[in-house]
């Protein structure tokens, strides 16, 4: 119902009306997660290494957010502070690494 109201008023003014488009785009961010197992040395030792570790990790796992869009971080306009927009953008990707660390 906002959505036929606010595309009403924008061609009624003519391409003019930018109200209700604006919305609340405060976030909370869940960044980064990471764990790191250190393995005993005996098992380093197979390896003919001192020691072993096995990290997990994660990067962009959340965002709690009102903002309607995709992301409220992402802007069309790039690194321009004065403008913003989501039109075609992607937000962060969630990705997800595995790690094995050798010591000698």
């Amino acid at each position: 119902m906002i959505e036929r109201a606010n595309a009403v008023a924008d061609y009624v003014s003519n391409g003019d009306f930018f109200g209700g488009y604006i919305e609340d785009a405060g976030f909370v961010k869940w960044r980064e997660l990471s764990l790191t197992i250190n393995a005993p040395t005996r098992y380093a030792s197979i390896a003919r290494a001192s020691a072993l570790s096995l990290t997990f990790a994660g990067r962009n796992l959340g965002t709690w957010t009102k903002y309607s869009g995709l992301d409220p971080e992402v802007n069309v306009l790039g690194q321009d502070n004065l403008g913003s927009g989501d039109f075609l953008t992607q937000p962060q990707v969630r990705y997800f690494i595995t790690r094995l660390n050798l010591t000698f």
